[in-house]
């Protein structure tokens, strides 16, 4: 007699129960902590030179730390500028937000409550000043970067040095910034043995943006590899510090 065959067990094609959710701690970026620690050491390098500068100058009615900590982050930039043709978000975020920050916040803060050499020491504009000085790199920055004149990191920089050294101080250094990136644009030129072909086309550039309106996107005569902004900056907050360029070429011209 032949019987049926037992019937198979199917498998069930349910998937099976998820596991329990644990809460999930996102990690940081690796980077992260070397970040933190070059901005810590640029902070102690900072108050370290501007404290040994004020010893030595004795002097106490003005103090140091935000002229050194601003020169400090536009040599890290006109290295990196130099080298890669990019100024980092990690460099310039940063330092927009600590010129807020102390500016801002602290310093007010320690003028009501504070012992006065704190705030003498740190050497802040003032809150109106650095708004004023970011507001200011702002409207100069934008159009610039919408016209292809200046990068993202460019203009970032700007409002890093504007919020830190205040309005007075940041319009100095951009116009002695704007003679050594043409300097150093024209010396490119020279070494290229373009100086004369490259002139012709911008003046061609800017009459024809002149008489037709156009855009001025083509006039802007240099590439990034021709003057780095960082460089150029740095080389106008220097000399911003210790004698104004644009001043005396007012005062030969007059």
């Amino acid at each position: 007699m032949v019987t049926d065959p037992e019937p198979k067990q199917t498998e069930s094609l349910e998937a099976p129960p998820p596991p329990a959710s644990e809460p999930s701690v996102q990690p940081l970026p690796p980077n992260t902590g070397r970040v933190v620690s070059y901005w810590v050491l640029a902070l102690c390098i900072s108050a370290v030179i501007a404290s040994a500068i004020q010893i030595i100058s004795a002097t106490r009615d003005s103090g140091y730390f935000i002229p050194v900590f601003v020169t400090v982050i536009c040599a890290a930039a006109a290295f990196i500028d130099a080298a890669t043709r990019r100024i980092p978000n990690v460099l310039t975020y940063p330092a927009i937000l600590f010129g807020f920050a102390i500016n801002v916040f602290l310093v007010p803060l320690l003028a009501t409550t504070g012992p006065e050499y704190a705030t003498v020491w740190i050497n802040s504009p003032g809150w109106r000043d650095a708004v004023y000085g970011f507001a200011l790199a702002a409207m100069i920055g934008i159009p610039s970067f919408i016209l292809r004149g200046l990068g993202g990191g460019d203009v970032k920089l700007l409002g890093a040095v504007a919020v830190l050294v205040g309005f007075e101080t940041f319009l100095g250094v951009f116009l002695n910034t704007l003679l050594f990136a043409a300097a150093i644009g024209l010396v490119n030129w020279a070494l290229k043995g373009e100086l004369v072909a490259r002139a012709q086309i911008l003046a061609g550039n800017l009459i024809a943006a002149v008489v037709t309106r156009s855009s001025l996107e083509r006039v802007y005569p240099f590439k990034k590899t021709e003057a780095p902004f960082g460089v150029a900056l740095l080389l106008g907050l220097v000399s911003e510090h210790f004698f104004a360029v644009h001043k005396v070429l007012l005062a030969v011209n007059l």
